[in-house]
């Protein structure tokens, strides 16, 4: 009997080890992000960058590709994005989401020059933050794969989320929970747009970012609307900005996804 009561008070202390590194090996591939260091990057994102992602959740920097890369380094990439070999999204066909998506490595260069080089932009964004001052979330971890999506005419675009899965291991079923280890991870969402510069508001698929009210000088809304256009590099905050993809309406539309993932402050 006393043998028994003290294995059961010893059992919680040997099993929180052994379920830790059981949910640390469902977590990404990643890289500190002190090893993803992009110098151009850092030239073009500023302080002033920082405060608008601190103070409202989200940051957009128009024609960011074409600033560090080039329009040259651009054009490939398009061109790269639009002979990848796509397949489906884990939850395509639901109510969710519409999409194909395909999976670039960040130790491969297979997928062209473009693509290879984009990717580096996007995974060098945590560290330019915090050269820069950011204090959202600290720890930050670089995964080695990237999402590249593409969305077609005539879909129904990617219902509103969040890039953070909150449920727990009573909804999910252990298995599912343990799956959605990095997702539970994730303090920032990084994306270039590799479609027309040119891209406008009649094409439709706009990323639909929802905030509180705001007055936009003529009248007040609960959202802001951000248009594809090629080159463009967006970041916000994974578990705190809900976020919807609206359908394109001609051409397809493609996005190169980094889920940074760390500690919240």
């Amino acid at each position: 009997m006393a043998t028994s009561r003290r294995l059961a008070r010893w059992l919680p202390a040997l099993a929180a080890p052994a379920a830790y590194a059981l949910h640390q090996s469902y977590l990404p591939a990643s890289q500190s992000s002190s090893t993803c260091q992009h110098s151009q990057l850092d030239k073009l994102i500023t302080r002033e960058h920082v405060q608008e992602l601190e103070s409202q959740g989200f940051v957009v920097i128009p024609a960011a590709v074409q600033q560090v890369l080039g329009h040259a380094a651009l054009e490939r990439a398009r061109r790269d994005a639009s002979s990848c070999h796509f397949g489906k999204s884990s939850n395509r066909g639901q109510t969710v989401r519409d999409d194909v998506v395909c999976w670039i490595s960040a130790s491969d260069d297979s997928p062209g020059e473009g693509l290879v080089s984009c990717g580096a932009l996007l995974r060098g964004a945590a560290a330019a933050l915090e050269r820069h001052g950011y204090r959202g979330s600290r720890h930050h971890r670089v995964p080695l794969l990237l999402q590249l999506s593409r969305f077609e005419p005539g879909g129904r675009g990617y219902g509103r989320h969040l890039d953070c899965n909150f449920q727990s291991a009573f909804e999910l079923g252990i298995s599912s929970w343990l799956r959605a280890a990095g997702s539970r991870a994730r303090v920032l969402t990084a994306m270039v747009y590799l479609n027309d510069p040119d891209w406008a508001g009649r094409d439709g698929g706009q990323l639909r970012i929802f905030h509180g009210p705001q007055w936009d000088g003529s009248r007040w809304r609960d959202h802001t609307d951000v248009f594809p256009a090629g080159g463009t590099l967006v970041i916000f905050k994974s578990p705190q900005v809900p976020h919807q993809v609206l359908p394109p309406r001609k051409v397809d539309r493609h996005a190169l996804t980094c889920w940074i993932a760390g500690k919240v402050s």
